[in-house]
């Protein structure tokens, strides 16, 4: 079966104070995926609706990816 094509925007926000984040941003479903760039690692972390930590887990880029290609798959 052949993948499904797509182009994909994701943002890295340098933040001025040592902050780094890779995100992606789900304008049509809200299923973001968000990671903090620390020591050369991702961190993804998972909010709550109060913005607040729910969890912290180290991810690597390709786990990165195939969570945001999953806000695409066909239902």
């Amino acid at each position: 079966m052949e993948e499904q094509r797509l182009k994909v925007e994701l943002e890295l926000h340098v933040v001025g104070d040592g902050r780094v984040f890779l995100n992606f941003w789900n304008y049509m479903t809200g299923e973001d995926v968000l990671a903090e760039v620390k020591d050369g690692k991702l961190i993804s972390t998972i909010y709550d609706d109060n913005v607040e930590v729910i969890s912290e887990e180290e991810i690597t880029l390709q786990e990165f990816i195939d969570r945001v290609k999953s806000k695409f798959k066909k239902k």
